[in-house]
């Protein structure tokens, strides 16, 4: 029976009130946990067999590759945003003076390329300055966990 709800809602409810509370049993201690020592950083103490320490590796150094493919990622989205805007609006400024209905149908052609070109231009755009923001609020995070105290905060 759970005590935290009306006990006519539960199974082995008693309608005639006649039913008994059951005694609550203790269960068995549970076993003592061994915990192995932990380094400053956080992570576990290896040992060796005769119960020496053996540090952890020392985390690696230089910059993350990943890092620098996303800053050219950004990069290269801010450049394609700007590309796109710009050959969008050559295209739908091109003044051309189409004589048969096939020109007329290139030349619509060509400008609805322009707009689909112009329309997806400030996505391109938004996409890269939010990947530089992002590669640079990383940056920052890192800089600042591997020097606690320039934070400016005293």
């Amino acid at each position: 029976m759970d005590y935290r709800y009306d006990p006519m809602y539960q199974r082995g409810h008693d309608p005639s009130g006649r039913e008994q509370q059951p005694a609550a049993q203790p269960g068995p201690d549970p076993e003592p946990v061994e915990v192995s020592p932990v380094t400053p950083v956080g992570e576990a103490a290896l040992e060796h067999g005769n119960g020496q320490q053996i540090p952890p590796p020392e985390p690696a150094t230089g910059s993350n590759p990943y890092l620098l493919v996303l800053m050219i990622s950004g990069l290269v989205l801010i450049a394609a945003g700007i590309v796109s805007i710009v050959a969008g609006g050559q295209l739908m400024n091109m003044r051309m003076m189409p004589t048969s209905v096939e020109d007329q149908q290139g030349s619509f052609q060509m400008m609805t390329y322009g707009q689909s070109l112009i329309t997806l231009g400030p996505f391109l755009l938004a996409l890269g300055v939010g990947t530089l923001l992002g590669v640079t609020f990383l940056k920052a995070h890192n800089w600042q966990r591997l020097n606690p105290g320039a934070t400016g905060r005293r």
